[in-house]
């Protein structure tokens, strides 16, 4: 019985550290990327891609991929594209975009 304890309370404190992060209003995220200047088609867009690859949540980071890559933040950026030294990279560090400020985020260059 003890085995089964420790097991339980190792899956329950993984639980936690998984869902950890803020979960975000969707109409904050379209709120704040139309005062950035994005048109509405644009954003309709990034807020279900932030539905669907993070549930929202502002500090998602998606388990490893066979090639050893992950996926980082609200919008879930694949590390390829912002690993430094990356030909297709976006200039930003993959821990710039898992932040609870999405204004941080959304201004990443």
């Amino acid at each position: 019985m003890v085995p089964l304890t420790v097991f339980l309370t190792v899956l329950l404190c993984l639980q936690a550290t998984i869902s950890y992060g803020k979960i975000i209003n969707p109409c904050v995220v379209a709120e704040v990327m139309q005062n950035l200047g994005q048109k509405k088609t644009v954003i309709s867009k990034w807020v279900c891609l932030a539905k669907f690859a993070s549930g929202f949540n502002t500090q998602a980071l998606s388990k490893s991929y066979p090639d050893g890559s992950h996926d980082f933040g609200l919008f879930q950026i694949n590390d390829k594209y912002c690993r430094l030294g990356s030909a297709d990279g976006c200039g930003a560090s993959c821990t710039d975009l898992v932040s609870d400020d999405i204004v941080k985020v959304l201004n990443v260059p």
